[in-house]
């Protein structure tokens, strides 16, 4: 997931897809587990399949300014563990069953704005 940037510049090659019809989808630590928000950015906050990203988008749109390098995401809460230390074990960590069904549901939200966002 760290070079999630390398899959996503093969794909903007092999499709030559337009910047703002890029959606990326991710966990994100500092939203409570299952909560959704949807940005329209470009900094990572220290997410490192997103940093991949991010340096994908700059080689391939070189041509934009790296201010107006925007890009649409949806981030999935996953909440942060209790201790700093302990981040990358939580997130490679199989979440309990309950956090499954609130994730689950948070997904199934998600693919809705998928659709939506792709119609439009």
């Amino acid at each position: 997931m760290n070079k999630s940037g390398d899959a996503l510049s093969n794909i903007l090659h092999f499709f030559n897809i337009s910047l703002e019809n890029i959606l990326i989808v991710h966990d994100d630590l500092d939203l409570k587990i299952g909560q959704l928000k949807f940005k329209y950015s470009i900094g990572s906050s220290g997410h490192n399949g997103l940093r991949s990203i991010i340096i994908s988008l700059r080689k391939f749109f070189s041509h934009v300014d790296l201010k107006s390098l925007f890009f649409h995401r949806i981030c999935i809460g996953i909440g942060r563990p209790n201790s700093r230390k302990n981040v990358s074990s939580f997130v490679l960590t199989c979440p309990s069953k309950y956090e499954k069904e609130i994730l689950s549901t948070s997904i199934q939200q998600a693919m809705k704005f998928i659709d939506t966002f792709i119609q439009q």
